[in-house]
Order: C-alpha cells, then sequence, then structure tokens
C-alpha cells in the first residue's frame, strides 16, 4: 500500500504543475498506466519512445522492476482507481 501512496503523491506533484489542470497529455497517462500495471516489455517501449536519455531509461526500467516485485494485484488496482478519481475530480 505504500506504493499506492507514493504514485498519489507522484500525481499531486503533477497537478501542482500543471496548476490544478488534469488535462494531462495523453502520452503520460498511458505511460503512468503502463507503470502501475502495464506489462514490463509495454512500458520500456513507451520510455524509449518518449525518452531518449540512457540514464533515464535505466532508472525507470530499475524502478518498474521494482514495482513489479513489490506491488500486489490490490495495490495496482488501487492506484489506478486512485488516477481514474482524479481525472474525474471536480477540481479537475
Amino acid at each position: 500500500m505504500k506504493w499506492t501512496g507514493v504514485l498519489l503523491l507522484l500525481w499531486a506533484v503533477l497537478l501542482l504543475i500543471s496548476e490544478g489542470n488534469c488535462d494531462v497529455c495523453p502520452k503520460l497517462k498511458e505511460t503512468i498506466a503502463l507503470f502501475v500495471a502495464g506489462d514490463y516489455e509495454d512500458y520500456m517501449a513507451k520510455v524509449r519512445e518518449n525518452n531518449s536519455n540512457p540514464f533515464i531509461q535505466d532508472s525507470l526500467q530499475k524502478l518498474k522492476i521494482c514495482m513489479d516485485r513489490t506491488l500486489t494485484q490490490e495495490d495496482m488496482q488501487n492506484a489506478l482507481n486512485i488516477m481514474v478519481k482524479l481525472y474525474s475530480s471536480p477540481g479537475c
């Protein structure tokens, strides 16, 4: 459940950066969904498509491996549910 909290904080930071506008780039939405509950290969393909920096790719690869080993299916579903609620919240 700790990872769900981390993802919620990450999402809150993204909202602050975008000044509360939940019209997040579709590529970012897709990448976040793949990060939380997607297949490793699909996620890394999306990362490579959107970022050519090998250091960032390596860091995101390690983070995804850690997430996949740590999160339960319930944690993944909770994180996705939080994303859906944030996208549809009145503040957006």
